[in-house]
């Protein structure tokens, strides 16, 4: 019965094509920009943030959304030199990288470095952003960035 099922690429291949791999990237980017943008934007529609939270500035989303794709499409290249699987250890890296990613937000809210206007309904958005970009990351670079098999 599960004979019939079509086998999909993603399970299969073990390598990323670097050509395919950068297009995958520039995909995950200009997705990801857009939905933090609309995180945000839906953010400051239901709750005052207070200008001197830098975080939720359009410009350090997106800034940010971009360096993070960036660093997933380079760790993505940097695995397919150094590792036997790197799609595998790439899959494994990503809730890791996520969880690392938290750390950042965790420490403004903690820190009262924003003197009191980091919040949760000011950091939250941004955890979610967080969650957003590693998925678009993960089902983009892995979904189209991989070695077709021959």
């Amino acid at each position: 019965m599960l004979g019939i099922l079509p086998r999909l690429p993603s399970f299969g291949a073990t390598h990323f094509a670097s050509r395919r791999l950068l297009l995958a990237g520039l995909m995950a980017a200009v997705i990801s920009v857009i939905a933090t943008v609309a995180i945000r934007a839906i953010t400051v529609s239901v709750e005052t943030i207070p200008s001197a939270f830098t975080p939720l500035h359009t410009s350090s989303v997106v800034f940010l959304t971009i360096v993070g794709v960036i660093g997933a499409t380079v760790a993505c290249l940097t695995l397919n030199a150094v590792a036997a699987q790197p799609v595998a250890v790439f899959r494994r890296v990503v809730p890791a990288a996520l969880a690392l990613s938290f750390i950042p937000d965790a420490a403004i809210w903690l820190s009262h470095s924003y003197q009191h206007t980091a919040r949760a309904s000011t950091v939250i958005p941004l955890l979610v952003m967080h969650i957003v970009v590693a998925a678009v990351c993960l089902a983009s670079l892995v979904g189209l960035g991989l070695r077709r098999s021959a």
